[in-house]
């Protein structure tokens, strides 16, 4: 198995069809008409505004772009060294292309939860890494302990620079098609037929938010170790040196502990590593065998002892049981979700045909429906079954491209059990993330089973133009899928922008937003906080603080209520409102402090116990006063959250004079009188004044929406319709 024998022409399949001097005497010329055709046809048929002129023209050119490197590819008599960093450079130009329109968007989600966490974090300690180590998955604590360190480095390194966020995962994605070329060279033993997959890899749709949502750095990293671990095991077989085998294992281990459903690799890489060796032809050498399998038992003794480790440090609030992750019943709805990704992710969005696509704190990509009502799906539909028509076992390689698949199928069905049990059947199969390795795995084996096809001279030319037709197609929809995440992301982005190019102009300026952009559920999972964390002290939530004010009309104006900065150091009236949502395998497991912390009052904190408690600190006496309001988690009609179609509901905390009221869904549920003070105002601002609302059960959150209007002077607790007790 020397790699010298991909070097040579006839492995190269002998053909020259983009070498430009041989064009006239090659039925490969027919590539350029067929391609061109498609990509003609194609436009006819989509809407001319489905995205810009000049994204049609960015798509024309990396298409043209990556059509000549190819050509360098397949007409090269030799490999050289440039090539592999040429394929690197072609695939991020691809990548930067398509991903392009969210480049400047803010981060979302899940990420206001870590950049909390990390500012807590003050150094290297054990407590520290113990904390960045834990995170929530299913509504449990869940011992993951590269990612969020991994992520940790991240944000020391770049700090809050959104834009090298985005570039970094645009290059990691690259990376990744790389990975997908270099395995797949190394099976077929052909640059040129490989650069096609890796390039088909880049654009697919399916995945798209893999790389827009930064927070899932550590999902293309780990699908970058197992690609190379598949790759490395090859090697030792190649050669029989242990390093090989040795860094195969590392990279495994380091892939299970980044994201768990890649806990099959060594074994598939056991397995190989034994057909590899068998391929060779050496008559299964003994110690290779024993060393992989030293290797591999390593790799599982040592995941087993630090994941004993992170459950001792999470058994305590780890409520999913095997048993019922393993029911019938899941193990049922895992089997339909399975079928329907196959079907609707892997096959139907991966080409071309567009999914549905939603977007609220993230994107959800559901299969596609009407696939045969329109003109275009059925041409997609044509151009897919005339390739998997064209499918060939690889000689001596089908049973280790079959282990791929199947390493594929098994991260997205361990994935899918866990899913299916703790979120809806809906959920797992619009999720881009849990595609990203499946579907690299799954096109390294396409590579390898259209190989001996396209081998065929006459099948060439149209192979090439359905290839090249998958690849538009794709790149053209997550151009569609980037563009309408952009336009989402703008409630959050034209704020941020805007007020900070003010306060660089400005630099003693403070401002108040004086509206609340996320109403309505939008990117709720820590989007409440995100201007808060995203620009620190030139925010401010009181109004005789801000010396300018953000309308409505995304227009910066002097705010008249301005006192020169001096708040008073006496509460008035106020009301702090958010949703929340008692999610049904994760209630909170500690108390949750909404506003407020044990140095800065008034705090609210939501209980486990049924209760709000709202802790005043008295400003002549110096003691801490504790009021307690009632809320309905613990209440037998759960009936209130119906009123809500999300599931949450809203809960509002105002003080008016010496009352102190909680209403639950627009309704009065509780009040109390509270003393005659005076209270100490709340000193710190922007996000200091913001509590551990993100904190749930498990670090899961469940607090939304957080809105806090103090100094009014006009709040009223009225008694309205009163919820029974």
């Amino acid at each position: 198995m020397q790699d010298k024998a991909c070097h040579t022409e006839e492995q190269n399949g002998g053909y020259e069809f983009l070498d430009f001097g041989a064009l006239k005497d090659n039925k490969g010329t027919l590539i350029g008409p067929c391609l061109i055709a498609l990509i003609v046809l194609y436009c006819s048929l989509v809407e001319s505004h489905s995205i810009p002129p000049y994204q049609w023209a960015v798509l024309l050119s990396v298409t043209l772009l990556s059509a000549v490197v190819f050509g360098r590819l397949s007409s090269a008599k030799t490999r050289f060294k440039g090539d592999t960093a040429l394929v690197y450079l072609t695939y991020l130009a691809v990548s930067i292309a398509l991903f392009h329109p969210t480049i400047t968007n803010i981060f979302r989600s899940d990420y206001w939860y870590i950049l909390k966490l990390f500012q807590g974090v003050e150094g290297f300690s054990l407590e520290d890494l113990k904390r960045l180590s834990l995170f929530e998955l299913f509504g449990d604590m869940r011992f993951q302990p590269l990612a969020h360190l991994m992520m940790y480095f991240r944000h020391l390194l770049l700090a809050d620079n959104i834009i090298l966020y985005h570039l970094l995962n645009i290059a990691v994605h690259a990376l990744t098609g790389l990975m997908v070329f270099a395995l797949l060279a190394r099976v077929i033993r052909n640059y040129a037929f490989a650069f096609i997959f890796g390039l088909i890899f880049i654009g697919l749709p399916s995945q798209f938010d893999t790389v827009v949502w930064t927070y899932h750095i550590y999902i293309m990293s780990g699908a970058i170790l197992l690609l190379a671990a598949v790759l490395l095991a090859i090697r030792f077989a190649d050669t029989g040196k242990s390093s090989y085998m040795a860094f195969s294992g590392l990279f495994s281990l380091a892939s299970i502990l980044l994201y768990e459903p890649a806990i099959v690799a060594p074994v598939a890489l056991f397995c190989i590593t034994f057909l590899a060796l068998r391929l060779e032809g050496n008559n299964l050498q003994k110690g290779l065998i024993v060393k992989a399998a030293i290797c591999v038992v390593t790799v599982y003794l040592l995941y087993i002892l630090v994941t004993l480790y992170g459950y001792s440090l999470v058994k305590d609030t780890h409520k999913m049981a095997t048993g019922d992750l393993l029911s019938a019943e899941n193990i049922g709805r895992t089997i339909k979700g399975m079928w329907v990704n196959i079907y609707g992710s892997l096959l139907l969005k991966n080409i071309g045909i567009a999914a549905q696509t939603k977007i609220v704190h993230i994107v959800y990509m559901s299969p596609p429906e009407g696939v045969f009502s329109e003109l275009q799906n059925i041409l997609k539909l044509i151009v897919a079954s005339f390739l998997v028509v064209l499918i060939r076992p690889v000689k001596g390689w089908r049973l280790i491209v079959l282990i791929i698949v199947g390493l594929g199928l098994s991260y997205l069905s361990i994935i899918s059990l866990g899913r299916v049990y703790s979120n809806t059947l809906e959920y797992l199969i619009s999720q881009p993330r849990y595609l990203y390795f499946p579907n690299a795995a799954l096109t390294v084996a396409a590579g390898a089973l259209l190989w001996k096809s396209f081998n065929r001279e006459t099948l060439r030319p149209v192979m090439l133009a359905a290839l090249g037709a998958v690849f538009f197609w794709n790149a053209h929809n997550v151009l569609i899928a980037n563009n309408s995440v952009d336009k989402h992301m703008a409630f959050l982005d034209d704020p941020y922008y805007a007020i900070r190019s003010f306060t660089k102009e400005n630099p003693s300026a403070k401002v108040k937003m004086d509206y609340n952009p996320f109403n309505g559920g939008r990117f709720y999972l820590g989007a409440d906080i995100a201007l808060d964390l995203m620009l620190g002290d030139r925010l401010t939530k009181f109004p005789t603080r801000a010396t300018h004010i953000y309308t409505k009309d995304n227009r910066i104006i002097k705010n008249p209520a301005y006192a020169k900065g001096a708040a008073s150091p006496l509460l008035k009236d106020f009301t702090v409102s958010w949703i929340y949502r008692p999610f049904k395998v994760a209630p909170p497991w500690k108390d949750v402090e909404i506003v407020g912390s044990k140095d800065n009052f008034p705090r609210v904190l939501l209980t486990i116990g049924g209760q709000i408690k709202v802790e005043l600190k008295n400003e002549a006496t110096g003691k801490i006063e504790l009021y307690k309001l009632r809320h309905p988690y613990l209440l037998e009609k759960m009936n209130f959250f119906a009123r809500r179609n999300d599931g949450w509901a809203e809960m509002i905390v105002s003080r008016s004079g010496d009352q102190l009221c909680f209403y639950f869904n627009g309704e009065l549920l509780d009040r109390t009188v509270i003393g005659s003070g005076p209270y100490s105002n709340w000193q710190a601002d922007g996000k200091e004044l913001i509590g551990s609302h993100f904190i749930g059960y498990g670090g899961a959150s469940y607090i939304a929406d957080l809105f806090i209007e103090p100094e009014l002077t006009g709040s009223k607790c009225s008694l309205t319709k009163r919820i029974d007790k």
